[in-house]
């Protein structure tokens, strides 16, 4: 009895990760995102931040924009998917 739950357990544990690593099976996905640390307050008003970007350029161009409000202090560029990978920092 104890097997079969956990059989069932595991079994509902690796779908849910398979749904979650193939959410994103077009190339026009977005794959960019941007993690800021700000020197006071929270950043979570910077629209910038909630926005996917499709290339690095783009997600450069957003970080430059971000760098040029007074709070914030450096922005990082992370490819976005289940665990965020690093790119590249941007700061002043």
């Amino acid at each position: 009895m104890a097997e079969t739950i956990q059989n069932e357990k595991n079994a509902t544990n690796t779908n849910s990760l398979q749904r979650a690593a193939s959410w994103r099976t077009t190339p026009t996905d977005p794959m960019f995102r941007l993690i800021t640390t700000v020197k006071r307050g929270s950043s979570s008003n910077f629209p910038a931040l909630w926005a996917r970007y499709d290339t690095l350029e783009d997600a450069r161009s957003a970080a430059a924009t971000l760098l040029r409000e007074e709070r914030v202090g450096h922005v990082m560029i992370v490819r976005d998917g289940l665990g965020h990978e690093f790119v590249e920092w941007c700061s002043r």
